[in-house]
């Protein structure tokens, strides 16, 4: 959580930047819990992102603008 505040704080700081975003699999509950208390909106969901042993996962796009 430190270092992801440490990035939004970062960003707002730096006014080249106008948005974050990220990918998170949708069944990583916890930081999609910690995105969403740091502001962090969903944007939509990826299908079929991801190959882990042989299992597809979804991602959910979140962003922020800053």
């Amino acid at each position: 959580a430190l270092m992801l505040d440490h990035v939004v704080t970062w960003a707002q700081e730096n006014p080249v930047l106008t948005k974050l975003d990220l990918r998170v699999r949708v069944d990583n509950t916890r930081a999609i819990a910690l995105y969403r208390a740091r502001a962090f909106v969903e944007e939509g969901v990826l299908r079929k992102q991801i190959s882990v042993r042989g299992e597809c996962h979804d991602l959910l796009a979140m962003g922020m603008d800053v």
